[in-house]
């Protein structure tokens, strides 16, 4: 086998990793992008032109504000007015109603506002 064979075998390592959870995809899927750029299997400009997208840049803005919510417990309030004290078992009754109102204006088609 050579070296090429040797190599796809080692990312796909990389990925089983990850799908068993040894490592997550935030340290798994850079180091693959960097070892194919590293072997020449991506160029330069293929290995960078995903992190141009602004979708990516509003998914980490977004999962940063996420994270900060929930830590300081800033929605707990509204959380709690909304759906009352929690109780054991499931109330798909209302969380369901609340999650299609709340996610309904969420997911836009990409170029719809321009």
């Amino acid at each position: 086998m050579d070296w090429q064979g040797c190599y796809t075998i080692g990312i796909v390592a990389l990925l089983g990793a990850m799908m068993r959870a040894v490592a997550g995809p935030d340290l798994v899927m850079p180091a693959a992008l960097f070892a194919l750029a590293a072997a020449g299997v991506l160029t330069p400009a293929e290995t960078f032109a995903g992190f141009a997208n602004e979708a990516l840049w509003a998914v980490g803005v977004l999962s940063i504000v996420s994270a900060g919510l929930r830590e300081t417990g800033a929605l707990e309030p509204m959380v709690a007015r909304i759906f009352g004290r929690t109780q054991p078992g499931p109330a798909p009754g209302r969380s369901s109603g609340v999650t299609g109102l709340a996610g309904t204006g969420s997911w836009v088609a990409p170029g719809a506002g321009r």
